[in-house]
């Protein structure tokens, strides 16, 4: 699961394309000549997104990426690009809690005449960014499902080593003198007419 760029934008049918108020991206596995490109591409999508949907929530499937769009109704929305592997819960929830924070760092009417990119930045987003790389972390669902993996690996594990002493059984009953003959005797038939009816 990767998250590429969270991006907060604006767009009211006043201005040619969605103006990208801030954005953060995740550039890490890019060299430095491709990461200018990169960033490029991820702002282009946002913009393309934020422009051709309408207000809600949304997921668009883009050049094998999913983007998240949630748009409210005064035109401020916020982008999510994420890889399909991504929890689209988190991803929606990630946006709505970027526009929160923005709508909190700046006043309503100083945002809506923007129409430079960047022009209004918020601090803490590429912060969120990196905090919501691992959904599982802010994620109280996924974190459960993936502690419920764990602990059901953990019982394999367990059943498998009890398989194991299973098959170390048969010589501790050949070793035991607490067992008398008979009792020996009565393990192995078991044991025998056990393993036939399994194979029938």
């Amino acid at each position: 699961m990767k998250l590429m760029c969270v991006s907060v934008l604006r767009w009211n049918h006043d201005t040619d394309d969605a103006v990208l108020l801030d954005g953060a991206f995740n550039l890490d596995e890019y060299n430095f000549f491709q990461k200018g490109s990169v960033k490029e591409f991820m702002a282009f999508a946002s913009k393309t997104v934020m422009k051709r949907t309408g207000g809600g929530i949304s997921a668009v499937d883009y050049e094998g990426n999913m983007l998240f769009a949630v748009v409210q109704a005064d035109g401020l929305g916020a982008i999510v690009m994420a890889d399909k592997e991504y929890a689209p819960r988190v991803a929606v929830a990630l946006a709505k809690e970027v526009l929160a924070a923005f709508k909190g760092a700046h006043a309503a009417a100083a945002w809506r005449a923007a129409r430079t990119d960047y022009a209004y930045r918020l601090p803490a987003l590429e912060g969120t960014l990196r905090e919501y790389q691992d959904p599982t972390k802010v994620d109280k669902v996924l974190r459960l499902d993936k502690q419920l993996g764990e602990t059901k690996d953990i019982l394999v594990k367990t059943i498998e080593k009890v398989l194991e002493r299973g098959e170390k059984l048969d010589e501790l009953v050949d070793k035991s003198a607490a067992l008398s003959a008979q009792s020996k005797m009565f393990y192995k038939q078991a044991k025998k007419t056990n393993a036939c009816c399994a194979v029938m």
